[in-house]
């Protein structure tokens, strides 16, 4: 799983990616539409974009939800934990892909 609070964080995922595209237009998305003069971007305030890697389906994403699979944040199973962050702060776009 990868976070993106920044364009800056586009450094996290090489450019040869084929997700890459899709997430930078998703990030600078979101910054520039919550930037502007005297009101910097805030993560915290106005969401971020979250990149679920393959290798994420079945371990504890604790980054976004204390104790939790992915499996059990979408609803297949419950979470003991608690929320790191608030649902109504997720993207709904996904750039996750299948293989």
């Amino acid at each position: 799983m990868i976070t993106f609070k920044s364009t800056e964080d586009l450094a996290k995922l090489s450019p040869t990616e084929p997700a890459f595209p899709t997430v930078k237009d998703l990030v600078e998305w979101l910054v520039a539409d919550y930037t502007w003069e005297g009101h910097p971007y805030n993560p915290d305030w106005y969401g971020y974009t979250i990149l679920i890697q393959e290798g994420d389906m079945n371990r504890n994403l604790d980054e976004i939800w204390d104790g939790c699979s992915l499996l059990r944040i979408s609803g297949k199973a419950s979470c003991s934990g608690t929320a790191t962050s608030s649902p109504s702060t997720w993207p709904t776009t996904s750039t996750a892909s299948a293989s």
